[in-house]
């Protein structure tokens, strides 16, 4: 006897339905009808080799004699972000997943060939007074990769006529000593040190979350950074050492045992917890900022307060793009380095919040 199934299946790009079947019992083989971005598309093609089946007939001569179905958006995303993830970072994997979350339900289901500007400006204007002008820019940088990737030209999503909102960057204020101090206090202990290397070392969260035993050099107070862990092109990017402070790194070993410092072990374990080590880190500050009462701010927003005060102190700017990992100097200038770049923490200050406490007793945590 004949039959017939959808079988869901797991992807990274989501849930797809596999439409199987065989033309008689056990003894035959299980024949491939098709796979889908929707159940509806997958019952279309089942009640399709129902009928075949039905009449006798086997389905696979039908479905070669079909026309080629064209790809959507979804599938060329998916092909796109697999190429892709070859050449990005752990961080800009996320950003692009958070991009597609809002490109999706627009353009998903759609035939590349069917978009038009038009389309896409309906899409921007959907966007406006909930996307900043900034990150809509980036959500529309995702599109016209992936359109782009589908081998559109022109590219509908890079149309001189489309019509983008204006306005000004937002000016990052990196936070002052007392904020520091503020949400220092709000987060877990075992948590606080992974900060106090940003805070001090001016590094970002992908690049301090991807550091192991292996990469930390105790005879010269300094971590490799990895060129996988760094920001830039795959290929063009260069590992660096990152010198660290005597105090942070009595703290640093402080807190593990000599016979847990394993050097494939991270340093700061806490966030690999979680599927997204840089998103709990981001979460964890948040809680501490609003728990404090002081304004939302960054993990990046401490890399910010880092450049900006070795400007003030008087470092030449070759010297702190050399520490951060910034090639450019102008990057360095027009960026990174704020007229009010606020107060140095004394290091006796944070060296009390670092305390380590297995229990986490000390202070309210977040």
């Amino acid at each position: 006897m004949a039959t017939l199934t959808i079988t869901p299946r797991k992807t990274r790009a989501g849930t797809r339905y596999a439409v199987r079947y065989r033309l008689g019992g056990r003894a035959y083989p299980v024949q491939h009808g098709g796979s889908f971005r929707t159940l509806r598309e997958a019952r279309i093609r089942r009640d399709l080799i129902a009928g075949e089946l039905a009449a006798g007939r086997n389905p696979a001569e039908t479905l070669r004699a079909r026309p080629a179905e064209r790809k959507t958006v979804a599938d060329v995303h998916e092909t796109w972000l697999k190429a892709k993830r070859l050449k990005v970072s752990e961080g800009t994997l996320v950003n692009l997943a958070a991009h597609w979350l809002r490109l999706e339900p627009t353009f998903g289901c759609r035939d590349p060939e069917s978009i038009t500007f038009l389309d896409v400006q309906a899409w921007i204007s959907e966007q406006e007074g909930t996307l900043t002008p900034a990150a809509l820019r980036n959500y529309l940088g995702t599109l016209r990769q992936v359109l782009g990737y589908a081998g559109l030209n022109p590219n509908p999503a890079r149309d001189e006529r489309l019509s983008l909102p204006e306005g000004d960057e937002p000016e990052v204020t990196p936070p002052e000593a007392e904020h520091v101090l503020a949400f220092l206090e709000r987060v877990k202990p075992e948590r606080r040190l992974l900060f106090a290397f940003m805070e001090r070392c001016g590094t970002r969260v992908t690049e301090t979350c991807s550091w192991t035993w292996g990469d930390l050099d105790l005879e010269s107070s300094r971590i490799l950074s990895r060129p996988e862990a760094v920001k830039g092109r795959r290929g063009r990017r260069k590992a660096r050492w990152v010198p660290v402070p005597e105090f942070l790194l009595n703290a640093l070993l402080a807190s593990t045992p000599p016979d847990d410092r394993d050097r494939d072990a991270p340093l700061f374990p806490w966030p690999h917890s979680t599927v997204s080590p840089a998103q709990a880190v981001h979460k964890a500050m948040e809680r501490a900022c609003k728990s404090a009462g002081i304004p939302h701010y960054h993990p990046h927003d401490l890399r910010h307060r880092r450049i900006s005060l070795w400007h003030a102190q008087g470092v030449p700017a070759r010297e702190i793009g050399d520490r951060v990992g910034q090639r450019q100097i102008s990057t360095t200038l027009d960026t990174y380095t704020h007229v009010l770049a606020g107060a140095e923490i004394p290091d006796e200050a944070l060296s009390a919040l670092l305390v380590w406490s297995r229990c986490g007793l000390d202070t309210p945590a977040s």
